[in-house]
Order: C-alpha cells, then sequence, then structure tokens
C-alpha cells in the first residue's frame, strides 16, 4: 500500500515536470490588449491629454531604487530578484495614492491605444510592454512600483525612472534661483 503511494507520487511529479518543462510559456499579453481589456469606466473621469499632464508634472523623486522581491531558491533559502523600480515622490496635492495609480494606468493605456503621445523617458509607460503599477502612501511621500509584466524589461523600467528624475532635478535647479 505505502509502495504504491509513493509510486504513484512519482508518476505524478514526473508528469508535472515533463508537462511543466514542454518549452513553452505563458505568452505576456501586449500592451495593446492590457489597454483593451480595462473597463470603460476606470479611465471615464478625465481625457488622455489631462492624464498625460497630471504624468508629466508629477513633483521631482525624492529617490530611484531598483525594484526587487525575493523568490525561493531552495526549500529554505530565498534570493532577490530585479523586478523594475521603485520611486518615492513628494504626496502631490490633491491626489491619493488609489487616485494617481488609477491616472497612471489610464496613461499607459491611453499611450498604448495611441490616443497620447509619452516623452521617451516617461518611466509610466513602457513602449515594448505593459507595467504594473502600484502607488502606497507612506507619510508624507507616495511610493510608485514600477514593474514590468516581462521581467526582461526591469532594466529598461529602471533606466527610464533614473533619466526622468535627472530630468525633473535639472528642471528644478533651472527653475530655482542659486542662493548667493
Amino acid at each position: 500500500m505505502i509502495r504504491s503511494f509513493w509510486r504513484a507520487a512519482l508518476a505524478a511529479a514526473m508528469w508535472g515536470a515533463l508537462a511543466g518543462c514542454s518549452g513553452s510559456q505563458t505568452p505576456v499579453m501586449s500592451a495593446l490588449d492590457k489597454a483593451r481589456s480595462l473597463p470603460p469606466a476606470f479611465c471615464a473621469d478625465a481625457t488622455p491629454l489631462a492624464r498625460a499632464a497630471i504624468a508629466g508634472r508629477l513633483p521631482q523623486p525624492l529617490s530611484v531604487e531598483p525594484l526587487s522581491h525575493n523568490v525561493h531558491a531552495v526549500k529554505f533559502a530565498t534570493r532577490p530578484v530585479f523586478s523594475g523600480a521603485s520611486l518615492v515622490l513628494p504626496a502631490p496635492e490633491g491626489m491619493t495614492a488609489a487616485w494617481l495609480q488609477r491616472t497612471l494606468v489610464c496613461h499607459q493605456a491611453d499611450v498604448a491605444l495611441g490616443t497620447a503621445t509619452a516623452d521617451a523617458d516617461d518611466p509610466f509607460v513602457l513602449p515594448s510592454g505593459w507595467l504594473d503599477v502600484a502607488a502606497f502612501a507612506h507619510g508624507g511621500t507616495v511610493v510608485l512600483r514600477l514593474e514590468p509584466l516581462d521581467p526582461a524589461h526591469a532594466g529598461t523600467v529602471l533606466a527610464r525612472a533614473q533619466r526622468w528624475s535627472q530630468k525633473a532635478a535639472a528642471s528644478a535647479a533651472a527653475v530655482t534661483p542659486s542662493a548667493q
């Protein structure tokens, strides 16, 4: 009885390994498909132009960091996996984190659908894919987590966020007169 249990368990494990290693992966949904899958009322509160303006005038980030999460490497050990970018912004006045998150998702959908354009360094749009955008209020800041659906684009997301942050810092420095 016990022997037959172990044989069945081994057969099931081998079948699962064979089925799981067929070489095909679940395809990553395209940005256009993701944009089309949003409910129509989800982005009805503002025009594409207004959403693009909001994405373009967010405050200068306090920090831009690589985003990673831990995956189980073996039974009791984990290893970090680089997965995108984390931006910490001063909380924009009059915007909740949830509203900002929805606005950035809709901005991304507008660009994918061709109803809006994005700056070359816009970190809230990934030309070759879709970003999962999450926003969390933390004290007087908002933390934005930008994770591409395809992990191969994580470096691109971080580089765009860093360039966007540098541009924001340069434009803030140009507006603010130096103290003498």
